[in-house]
């Protein structure tokens, strides 16, 4: 069949094929398109997690053959989970509630997602990502497909937590806490509680944060009560109790050893008594072990610390801090190794010679060790002249100093005249 049009003659076939094409340009085209209207009207859906939030919002977009998702959206405390991650090109998180994409894209504190990040922030198909604070969200998804969905969920249903490690305590997710207070012992009602309290942390002090670090110690060991206020919500109380680490502690002359210090951040000692750990920090010639320090020379755990600047009977009072928030501090008397010596007319008996490293004399008078081994006629001791930790020295006349020395860097200069 043919027709005429100015003279030329079209035939229908061609014509309708003309416009079969152009409708299938037309149909395509609309599909692809981010701004065109949906050829599918989905109702609005809303999913409930009575244990984690809840999430609700509006699928939209254009469909050209490809199924919409009906993703699902949860919320652990600070977190937003989303299924499906693997059909999402491109995620807008921003803070509010918002109905349109221009809406979220134009919103303050707008959180954009590419593709490479959701992939990073994926595990098992779930899109796992952290909010930087409570409140309401909305958020704009794009799929594989360039299909759009707009959605809103709340991170306001918060389980606040708390950590103790020794005397020290944290506190997590606080999106909706008004304050915290903690007493020593153990308490079931508010009055209780602020009349023994140690602590206060107020909703200021919290300042918006997630989590809050007490950083002073808890004054000692023992149980203690832990209430958390909310707006609108009942008195949470909990009881915990403080254990702290605790060093050991041997003397031997000059050598410190102390002991259980795994959890150690460090060790101060200073000639003298103090009773904290910041008065032998800032005593004159005080002297530091970080953990760092200590480690290199910990054995079978245990750190020596040599006072060999301290006199026989000298107070000295030292602090071992842990990273548990514990601080022990020991006032201790110095005990010195030294030998005991008798004395005839013209010999002396060294005895206590355990653990002496040098004996030696020479005849003279002299002040320093240095001055009695460089001394003319300066004579030594082998070990193999000790027997029962005792040596006998004779044929002694004048003036004589001795120098005894122990494995504790303890130096004894003795001067006696026969």
């Amino acid at each position: 069949m043919n027709f005429e049009l100015k003279n030329l003659k079209f035939p229908i076939n061609k014509i309708i094929c003309l416009v079969l094409c152009f409708s299938f340009v037309l149909l395509v085209f609309g599909a692809f398109s981010p701004y065109s209207s949906p050829l599918f009207s989905f109702a609005k859906e809303s999913y409930g997690f009575a244990a984690s939030g809840d999430a609700s919002g509006d699928a939209s977009g254009d469909a050209s053959g490809d199924a919409k998702h009906n993703y699902i959206i949860e919320t652990d405390n600070y977190n937003v989970l989303l299924s499906d991650a693997d059909t999402i090109s491109y995620i807008r998180i921003a803070p509010g509630i918002f109905n349109s994409p221009s809406e979220i894209k134009n919103s303050n504190g707008l959180i954009s997602i590419n593709s490479s990040l959701i992939a990073k922030y994926s595990e098992n198909g779930v899109f796992n990502y952290e909010m930087p604070t409570g409140g309401e969200y909305s958020i704009w998804i794009r799929d594989t497909s360039l299909n759009e969905y707009i959605y809103h969920f709340s991170c306001t249903n918060f389980t606040t937590d708390y950590k103790v490690n020794g005397l020290l305590i944290s506190f997590y997710n606080l999106y909706d806490v008004n304050d915290i207070f903690i007493a020593k012992g153990v308490f079931s009602d508010y009055t209780s509680v602020k009349n023994n309290q140690i602590v206060r942390i107020s909703k200021e002090k919290i300042n918006g944060g997630k989590n809050y670090f007490y950083s002073e110690p808890l004054p000692g060991t023992g149980y203690y009560t832990l209430l958390i206020r909310k707006a609108g919500k009942p008195d949470n109380y909990s009881v915990f109790k403080c254990t702290a680490t605790i060093p050991t502690f041997n003397f031997d002359g000059l050598k410190m050893s102390i002991g259980n210090i795994n959890k150690i951040k460090v060790i101060r000692l200073a000639q003298g008594e103090y009773s904290s750990a910041g008065e032998v920090k800032s005593a004159d010639g005080c002297r530091s072990f970080s953990a760092k320090t200590i480690a290199k020379k910990i054995s079978n755990g245990i750190y020596d610390i040599f006072n060999s600047n301290a006199h026989d009977k000298m107070k000295c009072t030292v602090s071992v801090e842990y990273t548990d928030g514990n601080a022990t501090i020991l006032t201790y008397t110095v005990s010195k190794k030294k030998p005991d010596c008798t004395f005839t007319d013209n010999s002396v008996i060294l005895n206590n010679l355990s653990g002496a490293t040098v004996v030696r004399y020479a005849k003279g008078y002299f002040t320093t060790d240095k001055e009695v081994k460089y001394a003319h006629g300066s004579k030594f001791i082998r070990p193999s002249e000790i027997a029962d930790d005792t040596v006998l020295i004779d044929d002694l006349n004048g003036t004589y100093t001795f120098l005894v020395t122990y494995n504790d860097y303890s130096v004894n200069i003795i001067t006696h005249t026969f």
